[in-house]
């Protein structure tokens, strides 16, 4: 089911553990996430990577996420990542997703404030989730040579929170996204100075090609949040190329192909879980997220809180957060 990411976020805060979030482009992908959810009982974001968007049909990927995750009996979201610009984002939060992350790092730091406050300050009116970033996390993407890449500052870490209030920050600590063609040099020290600066969720990009031993120790110290698109997209085509090596490339009977490979994405996503330690914790958070709701007496809009069904009233909520989606039957 559908709930509010910041529920999701906070509780793994307060726990020690980190929420994951899983890049989908087609029906294949977002069905190992939904079936991972369903085996794990784990709580699990669906990223939608923007960038990524310009040959594919988004609404059609919004609207399968929205369809297999509202049927799930674990905690789900759906988030749109690395976002350029306000209008975007605005367009985005006006779709009813679950929270989002503005990427306006490649800005100077007072455009950057500028940029993300405008869309935390717009999120905040309809209860959306933001990630900001500040420093310049390296890219190893295949066609992307731009080789930058910049350190986050601690310092400007908690003037940048206190100017945009926004609710997560993604670090550079050593990691970029995609491919790693040496082993990365995480810096444990940058990541406890700015842990102690703001005292928000802090996002790490860049986990895919991480050892376990690493992605544990950055959760340990201070991240809730870990993002992953290469490592699952590298054993989805791996078992395409397997199939298709052993029966010929002549071998075209697609359920035959794309169902292992989903299996096998399902099953490194579950790794991936796992090593966040979110495994199990679907069910905390559900009962977590009833007793803000049932707890709350300054909510205004439900002033006979203590009578109301709570099952019913988390999935009115829901049902307001998924705009789109007329039930959950």
């Amino acid at each position: 089911m559908f709930i509010p990411l910041k529920i999701m976020m906070d509780h793994a805060k307060q726990n020690g553990y980190s929420i994951s979030r899983f890049a989908v482009t087609n029906l294949e992908s977002i069905e190992a996430v939904t079936q991972a959810v369903e085996i794990t009982d784990s709580p699990i974001v669906y990223d939608i990577y923007e960038p990524e968007l310009k040959n594919v049909c988004q609404s059609c990927l919004e609207f399968l996420i929205k369809k297999l995750g509202s049927e799930t009996r674990a905690p789900v979201a759906l988030f749109s990542d690395h976002v350029q610009d306000v209008e975007t984002c605005k367009e985005i939060i006006n779709k009813g997703y679950s929270g989002l992350m503005v990427d306006a790092s490649k800005y100077s730091f007072e455009e950057n404030v500028m940029i993300t406050k405008e869309v935390v300050d717009y999120a905040q009116q309809y209860g959306v989730f933001v990630e900001g970033e500040l420093g310049i996390i390296e890219s190893g993407r295949e066609g992307d040579d731009s080789g930058k890449f910049e350190l986050t500052d601690p310092g400007l870490a908690r003037d940048f929170v206190k100017r945009t209030n926004v609710d997560c920050l993604a670090i550079a600590i050593g990691v970029k996204s995609g491919f790693y063609r040496s082993t990365p040099d995480i810096n444990y020290d940058l990541l406890k100075r700015i842990r102690n600066n703001v005292d928000i969720h802090l996002s790490l990009h860049g986990c895919s090609g991480l050892s376990e031993e690493v992605i544990k120790k950055c959760v340990s110290g201070g991240i809730s949040f870990t993002a992953w698109a290469t490592d699952i997209r590298f054993v989805f085509f791996e078992k395409i190329d397997e199939i298709r090596k052993e029966k010929g490339r002549e071998y075209v009977v697609p359920g035959n192909i794309l169902i292992p490979a989903r299996d096998k994405m399902k099953d490194e996503i579950i790794n991936k879980l796992r090593q966040g330690g979110s495994i199990g914790k679907g069910s905390e958070i559900i009962n977590y997220y009833k007793n803000q709701v049932k707890t709350d007496k300054s909510n205004k809009c439900f002033p006979g809180i203590d009578k109301v069904d709570v099952d019913k009233l988390v999935k009115y909520i829901t049902l307001s957060i998924l705009k789109e989606i007329k039930s959950l039957e």
